[in-house]
């Protein structure tokens, strides 16, 4: 009974920390989506949506890249893929259409459906999570001194100017420009949000298995340090730490 209600606690306890994570992720999402559409309306109305669209369309290129590379890391079947659409017909100026392969029913526990379940999710928020993480990728790569202002950020590190600063700039602005996420691709992210908490929970109950020490120490403070939150997992050490202190004189 005792094992029973540690596991329980420390499944919880996964499940809170990916509650933080996502109220942040959703929270920092809203920012962009609502910034990119903001800006997009008012530069559109200065110059004319045709001419954003020409003007930014590496910004668009990269979103529907987005989608593409998700679809692919998920596992599903592309089906159409149109990078640039000049003329935006139906009001959109670029796709992507795919649908999961059909997998194999004797797999261990089902996992590749799973996976594929949590695509929904992953595929439909793509721009906001890999365009960034292709810019991140162009500017420690290619721009000359991005890799060391990258490791050691101080204004005075900053890249010198040069050609290939410029084009980051110029791609980094395009893609904030056409970051917002359709209805088309927030169909199905809250299906595949389930499917995600899920697999944590899953995850949290084979790991306590495994590695029973889990049950008493809780989640590794680095899961939590890694995204800000490490008062919350010493916070969490000292009401663990009271409630086994107190346990003995309860069961005397």
């Amino acid at each position: 009974m005792h094992f029973n209600k540690a596991l329980f606690y420390f499944t919880l306890e996964a499940l809170i920390l990916l509650a933080f994570i996502s109220v942040g992720l959703f929270v920092l999402g809203f920012i962009l989506n609502w910034t990119s559409s903001k800006f997009r309306s008012n530069i559109s109305a200065v110059i004319g949506p045709k001419a954003f669209v020409i003007l930014f369309g590496p910004g668009i290129m990269i979103h529907e890249l987005s989608h593409l590379l998700a679809a692919w890391l998920f596992f599903y079947k592309i089906e159409d893929v149109r990078f640039l659409d000049i003329s935006g017909k139906n009001g959109s100026h670029g796709h992507v259409t795919a649908s999961p392969r059909p997998a194999p029913n004797f797999w261990l526990l089902y996992i590749p459906k799973l996976w594929q379940a949590m695509g929904n999710l992953f595929i439909g928020i793509a721009p906001l999570v890999i365009g960034p993480a292709l810019l991140l990728t162009y500017f420690y790569f290619v721009i000359p001194g991005g890799r060391a202002f990258l490791h050691d950020p101080s204004f005075h590190g900053l890249p010198s100017w040069g050609w290939h600063f410029g084009i980051w700039l110029y791609l980094l602005f395009a893609t904030i420009f056409n970051v917002e996420l359709s209805s088309a691709d927030l169909k199905g992210t809250w299906h595949g949000f389930a499917f995600v908490v899920l697999a944590v929970a899953l995850v949290a109950l084979v790991s306590a298995q495994v590695k029973p020490q889990l049950l008493t120490n809780g989640v590794p403070r680095r899961y939590w340090a890694s995204v800000g939150l490490g008062k919350v997992a010493d916070f969490n050490a000292k009401l663990r730490n009271t409630k086994n202190s107190t346990t003995p004189s309860q069961q005397q």
